[in-house]
């Protein structure tokens, strides 16, 4: 507090009396006026005591007799808070003065290094101090990663306080900590091809960061391809340095020319170690092609036949001739295509590749056609060659076509097929087997059936036969078959229920069910 003491006296040259006043000013911290004191013979004891808002304002004006109690305004003050990444932030706001009295004050998260929604969840809002509440606290969740990206900070700042209270600190700083380890680089290496007498090149790649210069060793190993004849050999010490920023690095592997007429051989780059690193995909595949392939087939030529037409569930082949010679194996691809028979309705697709030893002229490809019930016009598909290697052709005629003709009968019941699912029973009991009808028709089909023994005879059941007539609009039939009960112990025994004879255009899926009989006398000598 300041204080200014002015003296005020005044005279008169016609009276005596002589008055006079005293006035002391008092300032706050703030350089307001908070308090006017007077002492003397006019206003002697009487202060004046001036309350004050956060702007500077004149809030109220109290005149008395006892000194002024200059009570300051409620305060706000936020601490700053760490945490590791994936837990929470918690910073305590702090009121001083002005008990007794309800405030707020509001709040709200800033940016720094830390970006909201990605390393922490944004916050704001208000605080609500009750009028015995101290403190009160704001949690801030920070959001877990595996990046390694080292410490990062985010504000939260105070503001619009209530009832005249002012801000004594309205920013504070989060910290967030990285639970992450760097850990050690990581190597890999990639695949190289290359035509003989070229060179391969594998590129050696570091991923992570060091503040340290690491070294990775390799080697060369031999696959198909050997040192010395295929490759030049390589010193297997061998050892790549990378600095601090460097990320990739070469290893090249001059391959030889020869004459010979070989294919393609492998060899392979080996990351054996590092010192600062760790070994990620550790071997490189180098491929060398041979050029004397790529000539090897030259006067071979491919063909392909049929054996014509076969019926529909029969198997289709087509021939495959090699014409030409060569001291190399020579491969062609085939595949077939839809003509007016398709797949899978009318056959089983089929493609693939065929490779051709030096002294192997011919090869057949089988494929399977498709037995239904529908009568249907005959149907062909296709097979094609394509891709011949090394030099090769196709030849002429370089695809053909297989034709499948229809065995199924125009008839009342065209469409129609049978067929007769298994049935099982203890001794004694019957047997229900199921015939099912599928298709449809507007006419009754028929079919016959009948039992015949297996490992049970006419001991074990009794025999029986007949014809099922569905309607057009019956689906299923049951065959019911009376077993025979004996108290001979024995294995459990089957026979069968066909299926034979279907009404004219109908055809049978399933011709054949088994029937299970199981004994029920107990065994006379278990431990036999």
């Amino acid at each position: 507090m300041r204080a200014l003491v002015l003296f005020l006296v005044s005279a008169s040259a016609a009276a005596p009396a002589v008055a006079s006043e005293t006035s002391t000013y008092t300032y706050d911290a703030r350089g307001r006026l908070v308090d006017v004191s007077r002492s003397g013979s006019i206003n002697n004891g009487i202060r004046t005591c001036y309350g004050l808002d956060q702007a500077d304002n004149r809030s109220n004006v109290t005149v008395a007799t006892s000194p002024c109690t200059v009570v300051p305004p409620a305060s706000f003050s936020i601490s700053d808070a760490t945490a590791v990444e994936g837990s929470s932030l918690v910073f305590t706001v702090t009121r001083t003065g002005t008990p007794g009295v309800s405030l707020d004050v509001s709040y709200a998260t800033v940016n720094g290094s830390a970006i909201a929604g990605t390393d922490y969840t944004a916050a704001g809002g208000v605080l609500t101090f009750t009028a015995s509440d101290v403190t009160r606290t704001i949690t801030v969740t920070t959001a877990g990663d595996t990046a390694v990206e080292g410490p990062e900070s985010l504000f939260v700042n105070l503001s619009s306080p209530s009832g005249g209270a002012v801000l004594a600190d309205y920013h504070a700083a989060g910290s967030i900590a990285d639970e992450d380890s760097a850990g050690p680089p990581v190597f890999s290496v990639n695949d190289a091809a290359a035509t003989e007498g070229g060179v391969l090149t594998f590129t050696v790649t570091k991923v992570g960061t060091t503040p340290n210069t690491v070294v990775v060793f390799f080697e060369a190993a031999n696959g198909t391809a050997s040192a010395g004849s295929d490759y030049q050999y390589i010193d297997n010490s061998s050892q790549l340095t990378f600095g601090p920023g460097e990320t990739t690095k070469t290893v090249t592997i001059q391959t030889i020319d020869d004459t010979l007429t070989q294919g393609p051989v492998v060899m392979y780059i080996n990351l054996t170690g590092s010192w600062g690193g760790a070994i990620g995909d550790g071997q490189g595949i180098g491929t060398i092609n041979d050029d004397e392939y790529a000539t090897a087939c030259n006067g071979i030529s491919f063909t392909i036949a049929s054996n014509g037409a076969v019926a529909e569930g029969d198997v289709s082949q087509f021939t495959i001739t090699k014409s030409g010679t060569a001291t190399f194996a020579c491969s062609v691809n085939y595949a077939t295509a839809d003509g007016t028979a398709a797949q899978p309705g009318d056959y089983t697709a089929k493609s693939g590749t065929l490779t051709f030893g030096p002294a192997v002229t011919s090869q057949v490809v089988f494929v399977n056609t498709t037995e239904d019930a529908i009568v249907e016009s005959t149907e062909a598909f296709a097979m094609a060659l394509s891709a011949p290697t090394s030099g090769a052709t196709v030849g002429t005629p370089g695809s053909t076509t297989a034709t499948i003709n229809d065995d199924d009968v125009s008839g009342p019941c065209s469409g129609i097929t049978f067929s007769v699912g298994d049935a099982s029973a203890v001794e004694g009991n019957s047997l229900t087997f199921t015939v099912t009808k599928s298709g449809t028709t507007a006419n009754s089909c028929s079919v016959a059936y009948a039992t015949a023994d297996d490992t049970a005879d006419s001991g074990d059941y009794f025999a029986a036969s007949g014809t099922l007539t569905f309607t057009s609009s019956e689906s299923s039939k049951t065959v019911v078959v009376a077993t025979r009960q004996n108290t001979i112990f024995e294995e459990t025994e089957t026979f069968f229920l066909n299926l034979s004879n279907p009404t004219t255009g109908a055809d049978i899926t399933d011709p054949q069910g088994v029937g299970t009989i199981f004994d029920d006398d107990e065994d006379p000598c278990p431990n036999c």
